[in-house]
C-alpha cells in the first residue's frame, strides 16, 4: 500500500517511498485523481542513492539489486507520474543523521 511521506512520518513505518518501473527511487508526496481520465497520478521528489553495504573485492552485486541504500539526497523539484509506473513500495529507515530506503523484504523473496 503507498501512502504519502506526510502520512508515513507519524506511523512506525514510513513507506511513502516507492521505486518505479524504471528502478528510480521516489518519494510520494500527494496522490491526484484526474476527474476527466479517472486516472491517478502521483507528485513525487526523486531520491539520490549510494551503497550501503560493501562486499569483499571480486564479489560484485549490480547496484539495482541491493537491498538497502543510503539516501544522499532528496530532490527539491516535484515531479508529476503515473499510478501505474509504481513497481514496488519503499520504506525509509532513519538511524543517527542518516537515512536509508529498502524495498519491504517480503518483495525480495523468491518462492
Amino acid at each position: 500500500m503507498y501512502v504519502t511521506s506526510n502520512l508515513a512520518r507519524n506511523k512506525r513505518f514510513d513507506n511513502g517511498c516507492a521505486i518505479t518501473a524504471d528502478s528510480k527511487i521516489i518519494v510520494i508526496k500527494k496522490f491526484i485523481l484526474d476527474q476527466t481520465s479517472q486516472k491517478v497520478f502521483v507528485f513525487c521528489n526523486e531520491v539520490s542513492t549510494q551503497v550501503f553495504l560493501r562486499f569483499p573485492q571480486g564479489i560484485i552485486i549490480p547496484p539495482n539489486d541491493h537491498c538497502m541504500k543510503q539516501i544522499t539526497y532528496i530532490g527539491r523539484r516535484l515531479g508529476l507520474i503515473s499510478v501505474q509506473s509504481l513497481k514496488s513500495v519503499c520504506t525509509i529507515t532513519k538511524q543517527n543523521d542518516k537515512m536509508y530506503v529498502s524495498e519491504f523484504p517480503n518483495v525480495n523473496n523468491v518462492f
